[in-house]
């Protein structure tokens, strides 16, 4: 699942590997919210709050990947 939030506010969009469209989160009733990451770290989701559980400096992945986006690779 990959989601995209057009700013802080707006309902995710959702493209889900399985389908070639996208849907706003409210018309996908299968998910579940675990974790979600952005430029300030990694976050565990919890129905009344969110946990953050790692830097995102210390995610070699996500740094690899911004890397890549800035070097237009």
């Amino acid at each position: 699942m990959l989601t995209y939030f057009e700013n802080s506010h707006a309902e995710p969009l959702v493209l889900d590997s399985l389908t070639i469209d996208f849907k706003y989160a409210s018309q996908k009733t299968d998910l579940i919210l675990v974790y979600s990451l952005s430029g300030n770290g990694l976050w565990l989701t919890k129905p009344k709050e969110n946990k953050r559980i790692s830097d995102a400096a210390r995610l070699s992945s996500w740094q690899n990947l911004l890397l890549k986006i800035e070097n237009g690779d």
